[in-house]
């Protein structure tokens, strides 16, 4: 079994410059009556509420930016959002965490977007439900992003599972 331990955390922090500033979905829909779809999605007038394209005349139609998550990489930190490596090794755009503790550093059970705190370990592993097998690129969320754990200190605690911290956790069976 392989369990990814890299210390290291590869991201792009939110830049502040032109592009993040001078556009807005709204003001281009508003100038142009499209919705750039790269970028923005349709929803119900001015309320950010996504709008359904089959729904028809349930609301007035209006354009509002994706969620970080849905956004293609070249787009991603022009509207504010983190660029990072998952488990897989994909880079994947993301929405921002504030930083834990006063440190600035990430802690227990949060997901790796910065460098772990003192003790922790960004870890990427998670159990398949299926067969219970462990999956070494499966992280705990749908983007698959690594956590950081305190692996090592004799204690299995969640979200650490044999598959991601096998030095605390025994194997279970499948469910």
């Amino acid at each position: 079994m392989t369990v990814q331990t890299d210390a290291t955390v590869q991201t792009s922090p939110p830049q502040q410059d032109s592009t993040r500033a001078s556009f807005s979905c709204q003001q281009h829909f508003a100038s142009t009556g499209q919705c750039p779809q790269d970028r923005c999605q349709d929803v119900c007038g001015g309320s950010g509420v996504a709008r359904d394209a089959g729904a028809g005349g349930g609301c007035a139609r209006g354009c509002g930016p994706l969620p970080c998550d849905r956004l293609a990489l070249e787009h991603c930190e022009a509207r504010g959002c983190v660029a990072v490596d998952n488990c897989a090794g994909e880079r994947v755009c993301t929405a921002p965490l504030a930083p834990g503790g006063r440190s600035g550093c990430v802690g227990f059970g949060q997901l790796a977007l910065g460098a772990c705190c003192k003790q922790l370990q960004r870890r990427c592993g998670d159990v398949r439900i299926f067969d219970a097998s462990c999956g070494k690129t499966l992280g705990m969320t749908p983007q698959q992003l690594p956590v950081c754990l305190s692996c090592g200190d004799g204690r299995c605690s969640p979200p650490e599972n044999y598959c991601n911290c096998p030095e605390d956790c025994e194997q279970t069976s499948a469910p």
